[in-house]
């Protein structure tokens, strides 16, 4: 009997995942395919325990893969086992850009604190292309993780003349679209 364990769900983009099929029985060789989802690159897949890593997105997305099991006698068994991923929700509090001290800031608030959800702000400079301000890492603050963005003395081709929009994007798949900077 094959048995590729449960459904996984609320997986972290950017996470590693190790599928189980310990749990079937009289398994003598064991092989995985994907049948659903984007593509990953699935390690072990002749072992009980293969592992890949969720790409990062701004969707949940989900995967399915198919345990076949073989035992002693040959004959062939397969379950099935999906997972789920939750993309990191991202949000904009505020956000401005100081012309006397020449200083962005924009602060807002993650769904994960950790040391690879890294969350890059962008201006959105009207005529070109977004611009990277830079980047930071979400942190716990009282229970909430919150990010607080500064670049000070900011380069000249990073300077707003003018109010506009800034957007903030998480490595694990948030994004936060066109939320407007106040021009101080």
């Amino acid at each position: 009997m094959a048995d590729a364990g449960p459904d996984l769900a609320g997986v972290v983009p950017t996470s590693s995942v190790t599928l189980d099929g310990t749990a079937s029985r009289f398994a003598s060789s064991y092989s995985w395919t994907q049948t659903a989802g984007s593509p990953v690159t699935l390690a072990n897949s002749s072992t009980a325990n293969p592992t890949f890593v969720v790409p990062s997105s701004t969707a949940v997305s989900s995967y399915t893969f198919l345990l076949t099991i073989k035992d002693v006698n040959g004959t062939v068994a397969t379950d099935s086992v999906v997972v789920t991923t939750d993309p990191d929700n991202i949000t904009v509090d505020g956000a401005s850009y100081k012309r006397g001290s020449l200083e962005w800031r924009v602060r807002g608030a993650a769904q994960y604190c950790s040391a690879n959800n890294l969350v890059s702000v962008y201006w959105n400079k009207p005529g070109s292309a977004p611009m990277l301000l830079g980047t930071t890492t979400p942190v716990a603050d009282l229970g909430v993780c919150t990010y607080d963005f500064r670049l000070k003395n900011t380069p000249i081709a990073l300077r707003a003349t003018a109010a506009g929009t800034v957007t903030v994007r998480s490595a694990l798949g948030g994004e936060s679209l066109n939320q407007t900077f106040t021009l101080l």
